[in-house]
């Protein structure tokens, strides 16, 4: 299969999907700041927050999603201007893409970003006390997933992870991709991400929330999932399976509607049921 030939479908769908939507008013924008000083597009973020904001925002960090393989922080930037709208502090990040780097190099810019920003939040209107991730799709398991390794030495030597000061209190997660098994037969695309050698990489058997679990732990988790929801809808009730046996605070909604596709509240954050699943994420994320 050519992937290359899904992805160009899914830029041109995020492009007419982008030009039929507006940016909410009254949003301050800062956009393009580095967080790695090598002029790479694949290393700005943005921040949006309220106009006229006087005092400390809590702050969301968004990971936008694309299969490892696509997209950058412009295809999240109105759902996240209307997180910001509620009054949050928000940063949407750019990391670079496979195959142009590796898997662990990807994971690694995240990581940077997340350690940049979170050692400059005072230059914005930021509650540090209240900072929280989020991600969809494969930017949902780079977030999870980043979070988890940051509090491992084990795990980041072997991922190759520079460890940052980065914490989040809680994460909210839509249709995030958490299950990377290579030697699943089904993951042939996984396996052509990770490139033939996969079997040798050293943190190969680290792919799992399962394996993950045996050095580290995840912070309390909101899940979002639907029944058209086919690329995560199996792997995002098995997250919650597994961090509810762990002891983790975790809540799934989990829509029993085949018209809500993949990541639906982020792609079109108007529709009805994507305003509930916000207003419902934001409510678990603002008990921590």
């Amino acid at each position: 299969m050519d992937y290359s030939l899904i992805w160009k479908v899914a830029e041109e769908n995020d492009r007419e999907r982008l030009s039929r939507q507006r940016e909410p008013e009254g949003i301050t924008k800062i956009l393009d700041i580095p967080y790695v000083d090598d002029n790479n597009k694949y290393h700005l973020f943005d921040v949006y927050y309220p106009e006229n904001t006087t005092s400390p925002l809590p702050v969301l960090i968004d990971v936008h999603g694309g299969g490892w393989v696509y997209g950058t922080k412009e295809v999240n930037k109105i759902y996240c201007m209307k997180l910001a709208q509620k009054g949050y502090t928000v940063f949407n990040i750019n990391y670079r893409l496979m195959p142009d780097c590796t898997f662990a190099q990807q994971m690694n810019d995240v990581a940077v970003a997340l350690g940049f920003i979170y050692d400059h939040l005072e230059d914005y209107p930021c509650d540090k006390s209240r900072v929280y991730l989020t991600g969809d799709s494969a930017g949902g398991q780079l977030a999870a997933f980043t979070c988890a390794i940051n509090q491992s030495d084990e795990l980041l030597k072997l991922f190759d992870i520079e460890k940052t000061s980065f914490k989040a209190n809680a994460l909210g997660l839509v249709s995030p991709n958490l299950y990377l098994t290579p030697f699943d037969f089904k993951n042939v695309y996984f396996r052509r991400l990770l490139g033939k050698d996969y079997k040798n990489l050293p943190y190969v058997n680290y792919l799992t929330m399962e394996q993950l679990f045996e050095k580290t732990t995840f912070p309390p988790m909101f899940l979002v999932t639907s029944k058209g929801d086919y690329m995560a809808v199996r792997q995002t009730v098995g997250a919650y399976d597994v961090l509810k046996a762990k002891g983790v605070d975790a809540e799934l909604l989990n829509w029993d509607d085949e018209t809500l596709p993949h990541a639906f509240s982020v792609l079109e954050p108007d529709k009805e049921e994507s305003v509930e699943t916000t207003q419902k994420m934001l409510a678990f994320l603002n008990k921590y």
